[in-house]
């Protein structure tokens, strides 16, 4: 693969699986608010089937790389994006585009790896989505927790 090139696994026409072409793609670059995340696992699931087949509910147009699910290394950052650095292990919910070997994505849609949870163990996973809700409702958990206790501190002053 050369410099500044990418690899994507694209939709070119309607079908099954056998349709996808592997294909080199220019790197993209974040724009605004976006991170773009090299890819080191993807998940494959039953819409990725049929949105290819354009029995979704909606049609991206072609040629689009199918994949709902990813995870990976930040490896470049938007401007005005604040809370990842370089390195970061994110998980990223696009609706399609995750079959490819970098992606673009908004940071506010992303979500950190917690370091307890290896990339390698994501791979054996079947779905990757899973373990977005885990993280997520993990973080929402916590953020909860600091709020009730912020209220119950100025409560008591």
């Amino acid at each position: 693969m050369a410099r500044g090139l990418m690899r994507a696994l694209l939709s070119t026409r309607v079908g099954g699986p056998e349709t996808l072409e592997m294909t080199d793609l220019p790197m993209p670059e974040p724009k605004k608010g976006e991170i773009r995340v090299a890819v080191k696992a993807a998940g494959v699931n039953f819409p990725d089937t049929i949105i290819i087949r354009d029995l979704y509910q909606f049609k991206p147009p072609r040629p689009f790389a199918p994949g709902g699910e990813v995870a990976g290394v930040v490896d470049a950052i938007g401007d005005e994006v604040e809370g990842f650095a370089m390195g970061d292990r994110v998980l990223g919910l696009p609706i399609f585009g995750g079959f490819v070997s970098h992606i673009c994505f908004p940071a506010i849609s992303a979500h950190k790896i917690p370091d307890a949870l290896p990339c390698r163990r994501l791979r054996r996973q079947r779905f990757v989505k899973g373990w977005g809700h885990i993280i997520r409702s993990f973080i929402h958990a916590r953020w909860t927790r600091q709020r009730k206790r912020n209220f119950q501190s100025r409560s008591k002053a």
